[in-house]
């Protein structure tokens, strides 16, 4: 049997785990009233988990501001694998207008 891989975000690892997956994969498996009870369980499991990785001194999640300005390609390049349909498409565009941009500086440099 294929394994189909679905992406987490790298702030969804932090706050999941195994066991949280585990639970969200047999939500609808459940009666109506089971998945109501086991999804408030398992958001409020990530709200504490997100809680504490924040409450200590250091941050746990750190962004480019701090070393260098955010790269516009790189944030749409990270997002890309959770979109699909049109807004996929979209951000294939905007991607692509970044790549012919890139080439038109390198080849004024020239």
């Amino acid at each position: 049997m294929e394994e189909k891989s679905h992406p987490m975000t790298p702030f969804d690892e932090m706050v999941g785990d195994d066991r949280v997956q585990m639970l969200k994969a047999a939500l609808p498996y459940l009666p109506r009233q089971g998945q109501r009870f086991l999804s408030a369980y398992i958001k409020a499991t990530e709200f504490r988990n997100t809680l504490t990785m924040f409450s200590g001194p250091v941050q746990a999640m750190e962004t480019c501001e701090e070393t260098e300005p955010a790269d516009p390609v790189s944030m749409l390049s990270e997002i890309r694998p959770f979109c699909c349909g049109q807004t996929g498409v979209q951000i294939d565009q905007i991607l692509q207008a970044f790549a012919l941009v890139q080439m038109i500086d390198i080849l004024q440099e020239s």
